[in-house]
């Protein structure tokens, strides 16, 4: 990772810490959280996001996303995924930092009409980078239902191993159904990183 040396470099840093090709990160704010809403309750997304399908008041999932993307304390940091070329609200994550052993749970949830075009592997990629370069984090972990193979697949690509699973933990479709949990420590994220770095160079 290239070094903090002087001014220049500081700003370089810090333009780029949430910021990919095609996407970015930034605050949430209050009129991103009708978006947030209408996607949890999405039929697309209810299986994918709730271990029981079924609408949520608006009322209760603003609250929710409200209390979730506070970032001006040291436990929650949610921040909104826009797309670049338009300025388009696409999705929000976050970390849920534990208090102690420095590590967090990543969240995500994309809108469905921007699923499997790369965004999200890109906003994992940065939330990672976020995580452990500027957070100073250990571990990163997360929770997903074995159904769920796209994101599976999008996190392994940014550096998640599987390391277990709560067995038939959710129920749809008159099927129990298995939750993946993964993680990346800090050191597994930097080796990828720097791989990144040298073949882009």
């Amino acid at each position: 990772m290239r070094r903090l040396t002087d001014t220049d470099s500081a700003i370089a840093y810090s333009t780029d810490l949430l910021r990919s090709d095609r996407i970015y990160l930034r605050e949430v704010r209050d009129e991103d959280l009708g978006q947030f809403t209408r996607w949890w309750n999405d039929p697309a997304t209810l299986t994918l996001q709730q271990s029981t399908a079924r609408p949520v008041p608006e009322g209760a999932t603003v609250d929710r996303f409200r209390e979730w993307t506070r970032t001006m304390t040291l436990q929650d940091f949610g921040l909104a995924v826009v797309r670049a070329s338009d300025d388009t609200l696409i999705g929000q994550a976050g970390l849920k930092l534990e208090q102690y052993g420095r590590s967090a749970e990543f969240v995500i949830v994309l809108g469905p009409e921007y699923t499997s075009q790369g965004y999200g592997t890109e906003a994992v990629r940065l939330m990672l980078r976020f995580g452990f370069a500027e957070l100073g984090l250990h571990r990163i972990e997360l929770w997903v239902w074995a159904y769920n193979t796209r994101a599976i697949a999008a996190y392994r690509s940014a550096g998640f191993i599987e390391e277990g699973r709560r067995r038939d933990v959710a129920f749809h479709n008159g099927q129990y159904c298995d939750e993946v949990i993964m993680s990346v420590l800090e050191n597994e994220w930097r080796r990828s990183a720097e791989r990144q770095q040298d073949s882009a160079s």
